[in-house]
């Protein structure tokens, strides 16, 4: 008991972790909620628990790309599988900001999701010309199009994944994977430029992959997923 008393949580130093990593040579040890900001990752593979800290998350990673079907895409593409956002154009000064201010906003909100980052959800399947979300001018650049498909049952309102990708202060005119954050106003005038977007061109998750309905898209199709701003007091 003496030895348990004086074990401590490798992100906020605070007694009686409960969670440690699960490759057999680490001595890391967290808090279930400090084992997410410390950027580690848990896994559900073969519904078996486990956690790996943000040194061995990668063997974490590697089981969910292949249960999502990541690999067809890295034949043919660049993309870079990511599982946070990276935040490195966005001023230090900006950053500092937001992270001790915006939470303040959603302290109701629960985000249990991030407690299950790399369980698989759902997965990618390619699309062709006639499926609804077929798009011709992918198809003139000679692209492969897929769709995100759902490896569970969702419950309304149950958050599906994070939109990941790379953070800007405006869109780029040349990509169709922007999405804006939804920002307080009192955050927008503190901000030098208040105006922030995430874009999963060239770096994002198979959150990119699910379609948009557009004045285009035919009737039957109906809408059965939104995309919301959330956020938890994480390091960026």
């Amino acid at each position: 008991m003496e030895a348990l008393r004086k074990l401590e949580c490798d992100y906020c130093r605070g007694p009686k972790p409960v969670l440690a990593c699960s490759f057999s040579e680490c001595t890391k040890l967290y808090h279930y909620l400090c084992a997410v900001l410390a950027r580690g990752e848990y896994s559900n593979r073969d519904c078996i628990f486990q956690f790996y800290c943000s040194n061995h998350k990668s063997i974490a990673l590697s089981w969910k790309l292949d249960s999502i079907n990541w690999k067809q895409i890295t034949e043919w593409s660049n993309i870079q599988y990511a599982t946070t956002n990276d935040w490195s154009r966005i001023s230090k000064s900006d950053r500092r900001f937001l992270r001790n201010n915006l939470t303040e906003h959603f302290l109701k909100y629960d985000p249990k999701w991030f407690y299950e980052q790399l369980y698989p959800t759902i997965g990618i399947k390619e699309i062709f010309s006639d499926h609804w979300a077929w798009c011709t001018k992918l198809e003139k650049r000679n692209l492969k199009q897929y769709e995100a498909v759902a490896l569970k049952n969702f419950k309304k309102d149950e958050v599906i994944c994070e939109y990941v990708g790379e953070v800007h202060y405006s869109a780029s005119k040349e990509s169709d994977y922007t999405v804006c954050f939804w920002l307080p106003d009192c955050v927008k005038n503190n901000l030098k430029i208040p105006f922030l977007c995430i874009d999963s061109l060239n770096l994002g998750n198979e959150a990119r992959f699910i379609n948009t309905i557009t004045a285009t898209t035919p009737k039957y199709v109906k809408q059965n997923a939104s995309m919301h701003t959330y956020c938890v007091k994480r390091k960026v």
